[in-house]
């Protein structure tokens, strides 16, 4: 089951997993302090776990969206997704913001980044110890997005490689904010980052860019298919569709057109009007909007689905 603030898995043998975004009071500091807690339950969710902070003693501040992340104008909210490889060991993956009294973050190059963190033995105990992995680019200069990162996505192939996408940039409206994709480099302990850059450039860090650069493309998704095919689904506000790219994962940092074409838009799956002012069927704007891959792999070929809220009148 994949939620956004809250994510539950279950293993092969019946061990429910389940994290969430939590809230704390730390004294000093007057503002809250934000962490992902985990828990198990080994009796179908009779029983679980006491809960712990998969990042340890580190805290973080929420993040506060479209294009305001300081002014408190934006809707404030994180995500997460949990997702478990074939050994029954969960992955978590969650945007913060790196600051936990909301302040500092101000003056950082830095402030919004996806995390990551990782356990070896089903859940007992979580890696780095104290810490957590930064998925995303922390020190290219000149990117247009900034370094505001949102909305990670994860999933796991068949050879137990995982994938992560997210989205470069937190605004809304004529912005220019990016699909990207990258890959964990499971050759250490703890785990790091593949090291390609937006471009597909070896010994950089962030993901290739999957999308049109100076375009915006918000809220992706990601599933995993027979023959470990990556499907990615996107929302392009521009031009007010839902859109759909593919590619065999061990070709996931080709970024020219025998990869992820990144030069052009994916394929159109169907239409969303994200503003209340030409669509009848919403109340409000939709600042954020974030459709759902599914792969039926039992079919033969696989049949992929994309779940959505449909409204274009």
């Amino acid at each position: 089951v994949d939620g956004m603030r809250t994510d539950i898995a279950v293993s092969d043998e019946g061990v429910i997993h389940v994290a969430w975004i939590a809230q704390e009071g730390v004294s000093p500091v007057a503002t809250p302090a934000y962490f992902v807690r985990y828990v198990r339950s080994y009796d179908g969710g009779s029983n679980f776990t006491t809960p712990v902070s998969v990042s340890g003693t580190v805290r973080f501040d929420i993040l506060t969206m479209d294009g305001n992340a300081h002014s408190g104008n934006g809707p404030s909210f994180s995500t997460l997704d949990l997702e478990l490889d074939s050994r029954g060991n969960p992955r978590v993956v969650y945007a913060f913001n790196h600051s936990s009294d909301g302040n500092t973050a101000k003056f950082s190059t830095n402030p919004d980044n996806i995390y990551f963190n990782h356990s070896e033995n089903g859940g007992a105990s979580w890696l780095p110890g104290n810490g957590a992995i930064v998925v995303n680019d922390t020190v290219t200069d000149g990117v247009t997005e900034g370094y505001s990162t949102a909305f990670p996505r994860m999933v796991i192939d068949q050879r137990e490689n995982i994938f992560i996408t997210y989205q470069r940039g937190t605004s809304a409206g004529t912005a220019t904010d990016d699909i990207m994709l990258t890959r964990v480099d499971q050759s250490t302990t703890p785990f790091k980052m593949e090291l390609f850059g937006q471009s597909g450039n070896a010994g950089s860090t962030g993901g290739v860019r999957v999308t049109p650069n100076g375009s915006l493309h918000q809220s992706p998704d990601i599933a995993i298919g027979t023959g470990d095919i990556l499907h990615l689904v996107f929302f392009n506000p521009a031009e007010e569709d839902i859109e759909h790219k593919t590619l065999l994962a061990d070709l996931w940092h080709v970024v020219s057109s025998r990869g992820w074409d990144n030069t052009a838009n994916g394929v159109d799956v169907a239409s969303f009007r994200p503003l209340a002012t030409n669509n009848a069927a919403i109340d409000v704007p939709a600042t954020f909007y974030f459709p759902t891959v599914v792969v039926d792999k039992v079919s033969h070929p696989d049949r992929i689905y994309a779940i959505y809220k449909h409204a274009t009148s």
